[in-house]
């Protein structure tokens, strides 16, 4: 699959996950481009950034109705002050490319892929990583912890992520962190940064247990 993606000569050696899903991505952004070029969708020519940040921000954040979708995408830096029609445009190209299943959100491909993609793009965009991810309900939060903990069985990055979320607020998203590590086949691992984090913020047992 790989073979067929590179431009270059290939190499003898097996490719790790990261070099399959980076060749895949930079596939899947000409889709993007050119699809997001068509005039029926109404996006006002955006950059590759605005595109992978659109569906960054669907893909993490699951946004159930239309009115929280507009407000996720408000999060983008770029769309900020975008009209709800626009950014309304954005979730329907989106959807276009990557139809919603039964149940759940948009998913980009096989988790192993789109976990690649939410953990690349969190931890090379600081600026956007911070506006996704503060101010969140619980059960976003829940949802995301447990994104990360699956990602960071392949992505070493969603761990420190995974590291990161929960020490902005140890004794809030304690239990929500220790039910993400339970079904990661990293437990092991999680159950020890999740330790460690709650140690330092001086959680007590019996918040532990609620």
């Amino acid at each position: 699959m790989l073979a067929a993606l590179r431009t270059g000569a290939p190499t003898s050696e097996v490719s790790p996950i990261s070099e399959v899903a980076a060749a895949l991505f930079a596939h899947e952004m000409r889709w993007w481009r050119q699809t997001a070029e068509h005039p029926k969708w109404g996006l006002g020519n955006p950059t590759d950034q605005v595109l992978a940040r659109v569906l960054l921000a669907l893909v993490l954040l699951d946004p159930p109705d239309e009115v929280s979708t507009v407000a996720a995408l408000r999060r983008i830096p770029e769309l900020t002050k975008a009209d709800e029609e626009r950014l309304r445009n954005f979730a329907r190209w989106a959807t276009a490319l990557y139809p919603l299943p039964p149940r759940g959100g948009l998913r980009i491909g096989p988790d192993l892929f789109s976990d690649w993609f939410v953990s690349t793009r969190l931890e090379s965009d600081a600026e956007l990583s911070q506006r996704l991810l503060t101010d969140l309900a619980d059960e976003q939060i829940g949802r995301i912890l447990t994104l990360l903990a699956r990602a960071a069985e392949h992505h070493p990055a969603a761990g420190a992520l995974f590291v990161q979320l929960l020490g902005e607020d140890a004794v809030r998203l304690a239990r929500y962190a220790i039910f993400a590590a339970v079904t990661s086949t990293r437990r092991k691992d999680l159950d020890e940064d999740t330790a460690a984090t709650l140690t330092a913020s001086d959680l007590d047992p019996p918040t532990v247990a609620l």
